[in-house]
């Protein structure tokens, strides 16, 4: 993990990225958009990914999601364009994430059910459980962002 200090810089560089990139996306966005948008795009979901690695199984880590005045990390993900709620590969980029993010961290758990409907996590859950196929140019996979070993008592 990082030292206090650094933790801060890197909760510091997610929400830059997080407002950069959001910012310069089309708030009805449904898909990617073509070559202005696809870079921040990119960068954004690779922030995400980045985001629930730092945070699996990593208390410590996953409290930098409820930092700072104003939105937190947390409320700025679950905030995201409708396309990471409705497509399969938005969902396959950030829900990992979520369930990393708020894996037996109660006050992570109970700020998102505040920002939004956690059925949507648990159906994407239970889908993966039953042998969800991995989204074509989704990178990494669901089960290394978030462990099979994990899945029973996430779901619960």
């Amino acid at each position: 993990t990082l030292g206090a200090s650094r933790q801060q810089e890197f909760y510091h560089l997610l929400v830059s990225l997080l407002d950069y990139c959001v910012g310069r996306l089309p708030a009805s966005m449904v898909k990617p958009g073509p070559s202005g948008q696809a870079e921040e795009s990119d960068l954004l979901h690779e922030a995400v990914v980045l985001l629930g690695f730092y945070c699996l199984q990593e208390p410590a880590n996953q409290s930098i999601l409820c930092y700072g005045e104003g939105q937190a990390l947390l409320a700025r993900l679950a905030s995201l364009p409708l396309y990471y709620f409705m497509d399969e590969r938005g969902k396959s980029i950030l829900f990992p994430t979520i369930l990393a993010s708020c894996f037996k961290s109660e006050q992570n758990l109970e700020v998102l059910r505040s920002e939004m409907n956690m059925s949507l996590v648990r159906s994407y859950l239970a889908s993966q459980m039953k042998g969800g196929e991995e989204v074509p140019g989704t990178f990494p996979s669901f089960s290394s962002r978030f462990p099979p070993e994990l899945w029973e008592e996430a779901i619960a």
